[in-house]
């Protein structure tokens, strides 16, 4: 399944705000071996996040990897500091100092 299929069996709406925030924590299936996420929303989230800041859509980028961190820590996959440091990463460039930190400290 492509990402394209992905997005539309679940039809998530990841160009607004609202919609990425509705985003629920979806039921992951257990891994059968060496698997993948690319399927899973979180990555999915990490993904577009970078397509909307090359569109200079920080606002979206940032919503994306906000949801993408709360997600993470449900999914049945490990990921690591960097994956959830990319949120600070963003709001840094957003000159979003004061959320950074924030979300640093947590």
């Amino acid at each position: 399944m492509g990402l394209l299929d992905f997005l539309k069996k679940d039809s998530y709406d990841l160009d607004t705000i609202e919609g990425i925030e509705k985003i629920k924590v979806p039921k992951y299936p257990p891994l059968k071996g060496l698997e993948s996420p690319v399927n899973n929303i979180e990555y999915v989230l990490q993904r577009k996040a970078t397509e909307h800041k090359k569109n200079k859509r920080m606002d979206l980028a940032i919503a994306c990897l906000r949801k993408s961190n709360e997600l993470m820590d449900y999914s049945n996959f490990h990921y690591s500091e960097k994956d959830y440091i990319r949120l600070i990463k963003y709001l840094r460039i957003d000159g979003q100092n004061e959320r950074a930190d924030y979300e640093e400290r947590k």
